[in-house]
């Protein structure tokens, strides 16, 4: 998406990053102090093959559990047209002894 926004100069959308998990408010933090931007580093098959951007199409990111009611207005907001998110492994995590979970196996 940077590199759209960068090519056809596309400075009317951004990114809005929404943080749910502990470790996501450190990089909520960081983000702020850099003004949403970030170093990309890609390496190819020989080692002199480096290549480095800095990313800027990151215009926020809100940690969701400090600011619930901003992270829910912005997914529905009128302005939002994609809304994409990324489940890490330990998302995945299924407690079988969970009430809500046995429900769900009995009641299919």
């Amino acid at each position: 998406m940077d590199v759209l926004a960068t090519e056809y100069d596309q400075i009317d959308w951004g990114i809005v990053g929404i943080g749910v998990r502990s470790v996501d408010k450190s990089i909520s933090t960081v983000l702020q102090a850099q003004g949403g931007l970030y170093t990309l580093i890609s390496k190819g098959s020989v080692e002199t093959d480096i290549n480095v951007r800095i990313i800027g199409s990151i215009i926020g990111y809100i940690f969701a559990p400090d600011e619930p009611e901003r992270a829910l207005a912005t997914l529905m907001h009128p302005d939002t047209k994609i809304v994409s998110m990324t489940i890490t492994v330990s998302g995945y995590d299924i407690d079988m002894t969970n009430i809500d979970i046995q429900h769900d196996l009995q009641h299919p």
